[in-house]
């Protein structure tokens, strides 16, 4: 029941830390920063990931392409076997709503009198 609950509220799998999954991300030369971490569990023993890696801004999309597919294998060591990885370029400027945080903190907002659901860094 307590795997479940955790499955079912995203929480970060058993056996996996942020910080060597960040680590593993900045062992690939192009990568400089990661940030919006996010892993949890789709079910029982199927990890997925979603993060940003910045990269210089040079960068193609077919060599960013190739950057993800690189990132995707060697995450499957850790134990993760589907990813979502937004690639940004060194230059893209950093905004309130979008910060450096290594992780995403999804919390409850006010907005005009309605319950929103947003992202705060």
């Amino acid at each position: 029941m307590r795997d479940s609950v955790h499955i079912l509220m995203e929480g970060t799998p058993e056996g996996i830390f942020l910080v060597d999954v960040e680590k593993k991300l900045l062992t690939h030369p192009q990568v400089q920063e990661v940030h919006d971490l996010h892993v949890w569990s789709i079910t029982s023993g199927l990890n997925a990931l979603s993060c940003h890696v910045v990269v210089d801004g040079e960068m193609n999309i077919h060599e960013s392409s190739i950057l993800i597919e690189n990132l995707e294998q060697s995450l499957l060591e850790l134990g993760i076997h589907h990813a979502t990885i937004q690639v940004e370029s060194a230059s893209h400027p950093q905004t309130e709503a979008h910060s450096d945080a290594l992780v995403c903190d999804i919390s409850e907002q006010q907005t005009e009198g309605n319950n929103h659901i947003g992202h705060n860094h």
